[in-house]
């Protein structure tokens, strides 16, 4: 950035390629604001100059607005995709330069949709299962508290389907209370019962799977009439996918501000839903690239002694939801949305390149690909911890439950 002109505006000085935010016409990563001299920044947001424009886009994110479907390999030039040039002469500052491998919610995309439960060790079913029964159990001991009583009744306020009928198609039954509601209700309002009482399972102590994915799964997986082996196989499916993308970088994210066990369980909630959905790779892919980009929650609640975490990890499991939903319908999410220089790991932890604030064991630096590595053959989300106690920081107590 060069500095700013007496009485002027800066106009950033753009690299080809590079990305750029959509109001503000300066690089993502790591750039500072276009500074304005004595005048209001939205008064001069008016009179800002069109960044030049990157060479190439990753054009199979978008639609152009014509209707038009542009190809969907992600490593497309965009001006052979582009005949028209509407997508390059409105749209260039969106999008980043073609891409030279393949991205890593496409990678995931792939593993979920080949997954079968014939490919898992015996051992990993049986936690599928385990992990099943640890949801429902703490979700029906935490029913009878007032959070999951308000948020049963916020769903059956806008959300109720009306009488109880069986099939594909039916909504979703709300725990505890039996109603028909949607889908994402009843995942809802099951996430808050297991939240409330601190008694979910554990991966890396600060996020919990359980909570959004096994509701989550038992709404789809009811609503879309599947068995109870694609359920299993679609659980171990979101486990993997929230675990991998979770493992070196859960201490950086409330080192900015964020929850982690929304923030990286909403992957997971996308996946499994996706693949209940039916979803192909890229389907999957895409639902997954856009749960990163619905992805948040602050941490602002705990400081200051607020209850809204209870509700924070059920908020994402409807996002996540939402986003296989959508990815079903046909949209496309950022092919880079997890690693791209304005995606989840720099919005989440502040670096797209590894760079880490806080980590559990060894150096502060992490390999993104590591997330994809032995994808099938090693499996750390088998290292989840079912909590029969209530917890609350590192001071354990005895439950009833």
């Amino acid at each position: 950035m060069r500095p700013a002109e007496p009485g002027g505006f800066d106009e950033p000085e753009m690299k080809p390629g590079e990305v750029v935010d959509a109001v503000h016409p300066v690089g993502v990563a790591g750039a500072a604001e276009p500074r304005v001299r004595r005048r209001p920044h939205g008064e001069a947001l008016g009179n800002l100059i069109e960044p030049a424009r990157p060479a190439a886009v990753a054009a199979g994110a978008v639609k152009h607005q014509q209707g038009s479907a542009l190809p969907t390999d992600p490593r497309v030039d965009a001006e052979a995709a582009d005949g028209d040039g509407l997508l390059m002469g409105s749209h260039a500052p969106y999008y980043a330069p073609a891409m030279e491998k393949t991205p890593l919610a496409l990678r995931l995309g792939e593993f979920v949709a080949a997954l079968s439960l014939e490919d898992l060790p015996p051992s990993v079913v049986d936690k599928a299962k385990a992990l099943v029964n640890h949801a429902v159990t703490v979700g029906l001991a935490g029913a009878p508290a007032e959070r999951s009583q308000a948020a049963r009744r916020a769903v059956l306020e806008h959300e109720r389907l009306g009488g109880r009928r069986v099939g594909a198609g039916q909504g979703a039954t709300l725990w505890v209370d039996g109603s028909r509601v949607t889908r994402p209700g009843a995942a809802f309002a099951g996430a808050v019962a297991v939240a409330v009482n601190n008694q979910c399972d554990s991966y890396r102590m600060l996020t919990h799977p359980g909570v959004l994915i096994v509701p989550a799964g038992l709404a789809t997986a009811e609503g879309q009439g599947r068995t109870g082996r694609e359920l299993l196989t679609a659980l171990v499916a979101g486990y993997e996918v929230q675990c991998r993308c979770a493992r070196d970088f859960i201490p950086s994210t409330p080192a900015h501000g964020f929850r982690a066990s929304p923030v990286y369980g909403i992957l997971g909630c996308a996946a499994t839903t996706a693949k209940l959905l039916g979803l192909d790779a890229r389907g999957i892919g895409n639902a997954i690239a856009l749960a990163a980009s619905f992805a948040g929650s602050l941490i602002e609640g705990q400081r200051v002694g607020a209850r809204d975490a209870d509700f924070a990890e059920a908020q994402a499991a409807r996002s996540g939801m939402w986003a296989a939903s959508l990815a079903a319908q046909g949209f496309q999410g950022a092919p880079t949305a997890l690693e791209g220089a304005g995606g989840f790991y720099y919005a989440f932890t502040g670096s797209s390149a590894g760079d880490l604030t806080y980590t559990f064991t060894g150096p502060p630096k992490a390999d993104l690909d590591d997330i994809v590595r032995d994808l099938g053959r090693r499996c750390p989300s088998s290292g989840w911890r079912a909590r029969w106690w209530r917890a609350t920081g590192s001071s354990p107590t005895r439950s009833s439950a």
